[in-house]
């Protein structure tokens, strides 16, 4: 889905010199397949911008310096976000920001971009296509009559607000962006698409800021709905499947999915909006969709979060979604669960594979969706050894049906541990060393005090058992079989 693989070409970076702009050098275009962002600063004065990525994570501010190189990997259309100073020009929303603009780009795939900056210091980028060049820009331009769109403050209304006033000033925003957006096609030359675009984003806008006191996944219901505002917010949206990573829709799908919720007497909580997502939309909305709603559940540390990742997991397609889900929400989600710290999911376990470390959130974060059979032994456990051939024969039985059998030593000797997997016939299994053995955080913390000892652990990373049957137990293979069938 988002694997749109791009050149984003060298930035050439241009600054102000003595009122003029200059080309003080360029690079050579890439010629290589790449999905890499490529921006060199040069003079004195520091580049800086953030990109708001598909993740919707806190964005990081970089400060590009004179003759540095930064090398940025992804691999969708991101949007660019520039904060210049401009001290001789007072902005119409300085009483929250001071005298600076925040301006926005969308950098599309394929596009080399020369980057200058004008005599107030206000970022503009250019490419070789003059239409393209206008719809970069296009926020650079709006942003000097009608104030900040993007950022804190840009529709920012005041508490006190009624109903009535906060309709009025979300159609005052939304009328004059499409006006002046009117009047910058009269002397800028756009694209269809773009223009649409534009359309979309700024009745997105309008409807998400009236939706908002009203309606959040993030704050639930915080005040008494108003009949003029659910009559201004019964506008028909066509959710543009182009705009899938847009915050604008982003965050007006999240509010509509709550409002829906309500108007259809359903639950709000996370988990079920997002079975509601998954039954009112399709595509890359769809997903995005989803995403969100997992993501805002466990940044609050909603309850039930772990009911939450489940639906998530059961209805979303998207494999570069989810594996970061698996691997960003997944252990929070587990430690929250399990009552553990970070310090015990760090803590260390040591691969047969490469002799390198590895964590228990990486065991426990399954991205195979497949429950997690582990087995505590050691190479001079006499017990633990005698129940190796069962084991091995419900691997065998069970590793294609969705079981995964993991074995985790406490040997306090690496080479008798590495012996005894070889005589146990056990080389083609998953192995890891435990440091510390029972003396270990994750030991100490579920009473592993003897072996042989097992653990199930379930497709979303939580803990079925932390005492399941033991291979030779001759209930094994229906406990296996009723866990399956959930």
């Amino acid at each position: 889905m988002y694997k749109i693989y791009f050149l984003l070409s060298f930035f050439w970076i241009c600054f102000l010199f003595k009122g003029h702009s200059a080309m003080l050098y360029t690079e050579n275009i890439l010629t290589t397949d790449s999905t890499t962002l490529d921006i060199r600063a040069s003079k004195e004065k520091p580049f800086k911008f953030y990109y708001n990525d598909i993740f919707g994570e806190r964005p990081i501010l970089y400060e590009i310096q004179k003759d540095t190189l930064l090398r940025l990997h992804f691999d969708y259309p991101i949007l660019v976000i520039v904060t210049d100073s401009t001290p001789t020009r007072k902005t119409l929303y300085s009483k929250f920001h001071g005298r600076f603009t925040v301006n926005n780009f969308l950098v599309q795939p394929n596009e080399t971009i020369l980057v200058e900056k004008d005599r107030e210091n206000i970022t503009h980028f250019i490419v070789k296509d003059k239409i393209r060049t206008n719809e970069l820009n296009f926020f650079v331009e709006m942003e000097k009559e009608l104030g900040l769109f993007e950022g804190f403050g840009a529709d920012l209304m005041p508490v006190q607000f009624t109903a009535i006033d906060e309709i009025t000033f979300a159609r005052e925003k939304f009328e004059s962006r499409m006006r002046f957006l009117s009047k910058y096609q009269q002397t800028h030359e756009l694209s269809p698409s773009f223009i649409s675009q534009l359309q979309a984003l700024f009745l997105l806008r309008k409807l998400s800021s009236l939706m908002s006191g009203y309606y959040s996944v993030y704050r639930g219901t915080f005040k008494k709905s108003h009949e003029l505002i659910e009559k201004e917010i019964s506008t028909t949206v066509k959710f543009d499947e182009a705009l899938f990573y847009s915050s604008e829709q982003r965050s007006y799908i999240q509010q509509f999915l709550y409002l829906w919720a309500l108007k259809n007497k359903q639950p709000t909580d996370a988990a079920t909006l997002i079975s509601i997502a998954n039954e009112i939309f399709k595509g890359n909305i769809r997903e995005m969709a989803m995403y969100d709603l997992i993501r805002a559940a466990v940044v609050l540390g909603q309850k039930n979060t772990d009911t939450t990742l489940e639906a998530y997991l059961q209805y979303a397609s998207d494999s570069f979604l989810k594996e970061y889900v698996i691997k960003s929400f997944q252990p929070q989600i587990l430690a929250k669960r399990l009552g553990v710290n970070n310090d015990i999911l760090d803590s260390e376990l040591i691969s047969n594979k490469d002799l390198e470390a590895h964590t228990w959130r990486e065991l426990l974060s399954t991205d195979e969706n497949k429950l997690i059979y582990v087995d505590f032994w050691a190479s001079w456990c006499a017990p633990c050894r005698a129940e190796m051939p069962a084991s091995k024969q419900l691997r065998e039985a069970y590793s294609t049906k969705g079981i995964k059998f993991v074995y985790v030593s406490i040997d306090d000797n690496i080479s008798a541990w590495q012996k005894a997997i070889t005589e146990l016939g056990l080389d083609s299994a998953v192995h890891y060393l435990m440091p510390d053995g029972k003396k270990s955080a994750f030991a100490d913390k579920f009473k592993i005090s003897s072996i042989p000892r097992y653990m199930l652990v379930g497709r979303d990373g939580t803990i079925i058992s932390d005492n399941a049957p033991r291979p030779t137990n001759q209930h094994i293979r229906s406990f296996f079989d009723e866990i399956l069938k959930k």
